[in-house]
Formats: structure tokens, sequence, C-alpha cells
């Protein structure tokens, strides 16, 4: 038994902190914390840091430890700490700190080697790299799936004030992938050509108006910044697509059963008709009506630029 002032967190590969421990339960646990003495009255945790940091909270006398007798240095403890947690389910934080203590102890030719071996397969280090160097903010919104691991990346060289603007206004929206993918790409763009940060950025008055409250639904915000942020990435292919829809709307014989689409950004010449036609002869009518729209008009529908 040890007293709890005498034992250490260990230094490069906790994700945790004595802040975090919780309100103290009226005992210790029953399996022991392992440990590494450090000096004669100081000992380093190896396993057990999450128990020692719930129950450490005003608590007082002794906790039960094993002590490992043999002499080992940091290094050998941190590879012995990540085998011992090898089997159970860790958050991206631990995960991280214990690839980055691997990359860090071993040489980078047998990195990927060593890192199977104790648990991390190839897709998850490669899953995991962008976060490696990337800012602690960051990682905590990958942690909590406000971003997802996938996407992590592509906001890797974000400020924590950018992060944390961006994170604000989507709070309690739920975007897409596609969406998130889309702003991570654009806005630091726009933000660059402009010479200014993503939270200015997200200042604009468009994106203000998007995303004003109670005058749309979730699903009708995250569109309408979407729209805003397009335009100001692609403003000259935004005008051309607002001027293609007044084309199409001001053609359209009937908006209820026929439809008019268009190539992804225009890049083929093709304007795609959809009728729906309840008998032959509504077909008929329908057909009729198109064929007096101008063949100017068509020509501007099929190609626009």
């Amino acid at each position: 038994m040890l007293p709890p002032a005498c034992l250490a967190l260990p230094a490069t590969l906790s994700g945790h902190t004595r802040a975090q421990s919780a309100a103290a339960p009226s005992a210790w646990p029953l399996l022991p914390l392992i440990v590494r003495r450090t000096g004669i009255e100081t000992y380093e945790i190896i396993d057990g840091e999450k128990r020692f940091l719930r129950h450490y909270t005003q608590r007082a006398g002794e906790c039960p430890c094993g002590v490992i007798e043999q002499q080992i240095d940091q290094v050998q403890a941190g590879f012995l700490r990540i085998r011992l947690n090898q089997g159970r389910p860790r958050t991206i934080a631990e995960s991280l700190a214990w690839i980055r203590f691997i990359r860090a102890n071993v040489a980078a030719e047998t990195f990927r080697d060593k890192a199977a071996v104790l648990g991390f397969a190839d897709t998850d280090v490669s899953s995991l790299w962008p976060l490696l160097d990337a800012p602690a903010a960051l990682c905590r919104l990958v942690d909590d799936g406000t971003i997802p691991l996938r996407l992590a990346g592509r906001f890797a060289h974000w400020t924590d004030g950018d992060l944390a603007s961006f994170t604000a206004l989507f709070a309690g929206l739920q975007p897409s992938f596609q969406i998130l993918r889309e702003m991570a790409e654009w806005l630091p763009e726009i933000a660059a050509a402009r010479s200014c940060t993503v939270t200015r950025l997200l200042e604009d008055a468009a994106i203000r108006s998007a995303m004003s409250p109670g005058r749309l639904s979730d699903p009708e915000k995250i569109q309408a910044l979407r729209d805003a942020v397009f335009a100001m990435r692609f403003p000259q292919l935004n005008g051309l697509l607002r001027r293609w829809e007044e084309s199409a709307q001001a053609a359209n014989p009937d908006q209820r059963r026929v439809t008019f689409g268009h190539a992804p950004c225009f890049e083929k010449n093709r304007l795609d008709i959809r009728i729906s036609a309840a008998s032959g002869a509504e077909a008929c009518r329908l057909i009729g009506l198109l064929a007096r729209v101008p063949e100017k008009t068509w020509q501007t529908l099929v190609y626009p630029g």
C-alpha cells in the first residue's frame, strides 16, 4: 500500500490530469495499480491511471500497488504501459499519446511494425497521423465527434480561434460529412484570398444572415450557409447557376410536371428534361408546350456559358 502523494502520473503517455478526477468513493478499487520506483519514496504509475484519478480526490490513506522490482527506465515503462492496455478501448487522446511515444522512441523504418505489434494497425496509424502534431483543440473536437476523424487533416492547420468560431457557428446543428468537407476546404481558401482569418470571414453579413435564429429550420440554415460560402468561393459559377435557374424557370411550361437539370458545374453541354405524365394525352400536351420554347432558349439552357 502506498500513499497517493508519492504517486506520479506518467509524463508522456497520459491523456488525463488530476483535475479530471471524480469524487472519491468509499474504498480503493480491488485491482491494484502497477507502478515503478523513481526515487526513495516516489513512484510512477504504469497501469491504473484512470483508477487512480477516479479515487484520488479527497482520498487519504494508502492505495494498493504492485511495484516492479526490476529497474526500468521511462521508455521501457512506456512500452510496458501500452502493452498492458493493448486490449481495451482507448480514446483519441490516448491513441495519439501512445503513437507519439512510439514514434519518438523507435527508428523511423521500424515504426509501423512496432506500432502494429502494440495494437495499432496500419489503417489506425494512417487515420490518426494528421492529428499527431495538430492543436489540442482539434484533437478534442475529433474525440467528441464534432469533427470526423477522416476530415481531421483538413483542419490540422486551423488556429484554435478559427476552430472555436467554426464549431460555434454549427452549434446545435448536424452538418453532413460533405458539408464539413466543403467548409474545411473553402473557408481557408476564401480567407487567404481576402487576407483575413476564418473567424473574421464567418462574421460576413451573408453568413450571419443564413444562420440568424428563427428564420430557417436547421437543415435550411445548413444549406443557406453552404450556398453563401459557395457564392464567395465560386462567384462566377454561382452567377452562372443563378442565370441558368432563371432561364429554366421562365422556359418551363409546367413546373409541377416538368423538371430541368444540368451537368454538375456545367462540365458537359447537356440538358436533362424529366416529364411526369399520368396519361398519354397529358404527355402530348406537355411535349407540345416544350416544343414552343424557342431554340435560342434551349441553347442557353444546354450551354449557358
